[in-house]
């Protein structure tokens, strides 16, 4: 199960706490189809990678997207979802539904936060861009790339 807490952009709001390795940033409107296919791909990856625990590399992740997404000036407030496996693997992928994917290889990978950044931003841009909208049969296709190279 996913555990998560609040971190909200709006200015005034409370500062961002981070639990575990799953949080909620805002992004842009989506459906609850979208939601669900992100929500289906989650549970794909979640059967390969363990969900990291680590409360540092949560932070870290949670406080550069959240950067990120204020400098974007990002339309609308919902939930964004962020995942991190707890893999040697350096990855990180944006899916439909305001999903965000990082594999803990892409924090040893990255020198510094703005390294880090602009990982980050370049699947930040793939979702502001709507590249993440075709549906569930990239998200298959992606799932089971993933799934036959470990």
């Amino acid at each position: 199960m996913l555990i998560g807490s609040a971190l909200l952009l709006a200015s005034g709001q409370r500062a961002p706490s981070i639990d575990e390795s799953r949080h909620f940033l805002a992004l842009r409107p989506v459906t609850d189809q979208q939601f669900a296919e992100g929500q289906a791909l989650a549970r794909r990856l979640g059967a390969l990678y363990p969900q990291s625990k680590n409360k540092g590399h949560a932070a870290l992740v949670g406080r550069v997207a959240l950067r990120l997404l204020e400098a974007a000036d990002t339309p609308g407030k919902q939930r964004w979802n962020i995942v991190i496996f707890d893999t040697g693997r350096v990855n990180a992928l944006a899916a439909v539904g305001n999903w965000f994917f990082v594999w803990r290889g892409v924090l040893a990978f990255a020198k510094s936060e703005d390294e880090l950044a602009a990982i980050l931003a370049h699947e930040i841009g793939h979702a502001l861009a709507g590249h993440l909208q075709d549906g569930s049969a990239a998200l298959n296709a992606y799932g089971a790339a993933i799934e036959s190279n470990g």
